[in-house]
């Protein structure tokens, strides 16, 4: 098992590598609109009868601790090509974004003028 520390520093770099792929597919936001706060990597499922993310590693070119499920929110709704896929595995079946159609957390301040996406994949 590894440490919260060696977890914190894994996660750390899942998040730059998403930040990134979001740039190489070409989602147009502002590179300081990217912030890791807004970018949620975890190996544990998003939905309740999803898989562990490690669990896509096999049949594929990956390690399993390359592996993580991803949510992020954006502050501007994207516009481009859908559906949204990122990541090095995006040629591979893998990195499948999919709007979030319910806000599992609410905002401390509601921002009218907000017409941001909330994605997972």
């Amino acid at each position: 098992p590894m440490s919260a520390e060696e977890r914190c520093r894994e996660e750390a770099r899942a998040v730059n590598a998403v930040a990134q792929a979001l740039r190489h597919a070409g989602v147009r936001i502002r590179p300081s609109s990217i912030r890791p706060s807004s970018i949620h990597v975890q190996r544990e499922p998003l939905h309740r009868r999803g898989a562990r993310a490690e669990d896509f590693a096999e049949g594929s070119r990956f390690p399993r601790r390359a592996m993580w499920h991803v949510e992020l929110e954006l502050p501007n709704a994207i516009t481009g090509p859908f559906p949204l896929v990122i990541g090095d595995g995006r040629f591979c079946g893998l990195g499948l974004m999919e709007p979030v159609m319910e806000r599992v957390m609410e905002p401390a301040v509601e921002d009218n003028d907000s017409h941001g996406d909330v994605l997972s994949g």
